[in-house]
């Protein structure tokens, strides 16, 4: 486990997330290697502040990312794939957004946000949080830190696209 959260210069974990299938294997690092992207991570999919604003805010503004650059999204939670790809479905994401499963926590461990939502969800969960990445580096993390991570102020779209033109100014 991580002893301190993400943060910009660190490398993508070499973890593996699930795609609709438990026996659907995605290695995260081969998504970003060579390529620039975003991800953005939540407590768990068709909860209310993830369903009503984070997801959605990334769907609209899908191509307004695109133009800004991003070639690969990932939306990742600790759920099993089988929800996630219920959730992607229901949300009508059609393959904009990579949906995938975090159900072992190995990437929230890895990346040393793990939230403790056993009182609400019935077990830890990932805090909800985003970063730009190019090439498998983090240039940028968004981690929310109020309300233990269920606010939802600084790791959506607007802060991200705000980044992408900082970054591209340098």
């Amino acid at each position: 486990m991580a002893s301190s959260p993400v943060k910009p210069g660190d490398s993508v974990p070499d973890v593996t997330l699930y795609d609709g299938k438990p026996d659907n294997k995605v290695k995260l690092r081969d998504l970003y290697k060579g390529k620039k992207g975003l991800i953005f991570g939540l407590p768990g999919a068709f909860t209310p502040n993830c369903s009503t604003y984070q997801l959605p805010h990334f769907l609209t503004r899908n191509e307004e990312l695109r133009d800004a650059g991003i070639e690969v999204m990932v939306c990742v939670a600790v759920n099993d794939p089988f929800v996630m790809e219920a959730w992607a479905k229901h949300n009508k994401v059609d393959g904009q957004i990579h949906m995938l499963a975090d159900k072992d926590m190995e990437l929230t461990k890895a990346l040393g946000i793990v939230m403790d939502c056993e009182p609400v969800l019935g077990n830890k969960r990932m805090k909800r949080w985003s970063g730009i990445i190019e090439d498998n580096v983090f240039k940028t993390v968004n981690l929310e830190t109020k309300d233990g991570g269920n606010a939802y102020t600084i790791s959506g779209v607007d802060t991200i696209l705000g980044q992408l033109k900082e970054l591209d100014a340098k």
